[in-house]
């Protein structure tokens, strides 16, 4: 907030800084005309009485012919040529011609019109700078809070783990019966696992992000994957209701392992915001699209609000903050999703599911 108030601190003072020069533009154009004005004034002042001394001179030798003329029209024409002379009853009147009224009023116009540019353009100039300044701290701002999140829930998510292993491993060393040792085995491969998944994701993340991700080029069944994977799933989690339609084969071409992972991540994350005993689907079919699968994974949880669908797939996003979040997660599995599938030249969305939940949507190529 105080960087935010800093910056509009900044802006009233670029924009009062900017009005005061236009002003003092403004007023100095303005002097500038009253200085041509004025000495436009004084050349007249300064050709009357040149003019008016050779007319008298003639007038008092007595001379009463306009040979006196040709020495004043000289005189105009070598002194003063943005005047000109007109022989009135009392003698010379000098104006300024109208060309040169003109070109002293068309140079002002011109004057004040680039300055209208000019300002205009500095002030876009401007304006746009501030923007792009203004984005760019909110974006950081905005990163800064994302990364702290993502920090909060990651030291979340290994203590937990670490403490269930922990709790697990004091439990063993009862005196408990094979069928028990056996039960608290299996919760603490369930957290190990667990715990690994979490360091996998983030090293993921972070390959990915650098470019450092090497994949395989083979061919793989989307249906045996997603089979697989919603057996394990509805065995883990058996508390709610897993569904599966699938074609026999539906082959791509690709990294079977990032795949695996690009689903792993969208069922968990279709589970961690979904009621117990609700439905999850994962759906394969052909898409409109000319050679292209589309894989659907829906759920029935709360939904994902509209500001918010187009920032999930960000590095470290999550709809809430951390410190009132009731799920897990790092806010790292939808981009590791999106960043797979695009190396995979697939695209990802989401939208409402019906009557309500979230759909996410894969559209990756068939082979």
């Amino acid at each position: 907030m105080k960087s935010k108030g800093f910056f509009v601190l900044l802006l009233f003072f670029a924009v009062i800084s900017f009005t005061w020069w236009t002003v003092q533009v403004y007023r100095s154009d303005r002097e500038n005309l009253r200085a041509q004005n004025d000495l436009l004034a004084m050349e007249i002042q300064l050709a009357k009485q040149e003019l008016r001394t050779i007319w008298l001179s003639e007038r008092l030798e007595g001379v009463n012919d306009t040979s006196w003329l040709d020495s004043a029209r000289r005189l105009m024409l070598e002194h003063y040529p943005r005047l000109v002379m007109q022989i009135g009853q009392s003698g010379p009147e000098v104006h300024p011609t109208e060309i040169t009224l003109a070109l002293i009023q068309d140079e002002f116009a011109a004057k004040k019109k680039r300055r209208l540019v000019e300002g205009s353009l500095f002030f876009f100039v401007l304006l746009s700078a501030f923007i792009w300044i203004y984005r760019s701290l909110v974006a950081a701002i905005e990163l800064n809070r994302q990364q702290n999140n993502f920090l909060l829930a990651v030291t979340h998510e290994l203590k937990t783990p670490v403490a269930g292993i922990k709790l697990l491993l004091q439990t063993l060393r009862r005196d408990l019966s094979r069928d028990q040792k056996d039960t608290v085995v299996e919760q603490g491969i369930t957290e190990s696992d667990r715990l690994a998944d979490l360091v996998e994701n983030i090293l993921v993340a972070s390959r990915l992000q650098e470019g450092e991700v090497e994949q395989q080029h083979e061919q793989v069944n989307l249906s045996e994957v997603a089979e697989q994977l919603v057996a394990n799933m509805s065995k883990s989690f058996a508390r709610f209701n897993w569904r599966l339609f699938i074609p026999e084969n539906a082959f791509v071409k690709g990294d079977e392992l990032a795949i695996k992972l690009v689903l792993t991540n969208l069922l968990d994350n279709a589970r961690k915001y979904s009621p117990e005993g609700s439905e999850i689907v994962l759906r394969i079919e052909p898409s409109n699209k000319k050679s292209k699968w589309m894989v659907s994974v829906s759920d029935q949880g709360k939904g994902i609000a509209d500001k918010d669908k187009k920032k999930i797939f960000d590095k470290f996003y999550r709809v809430e903050e951390e410190i009132r979040r009731k799920s897990k997660g790092t806010g790292l599995g939808l981009f590791i999703v999106k960043e797979v599938l695009k190396m995979h030249g697939a695209s990802v969305s989401v939208q409402n599911n019906e009557p309500k939940g979230t759909k996410f949507l894969i559209l990756i190529p068939q082979i």
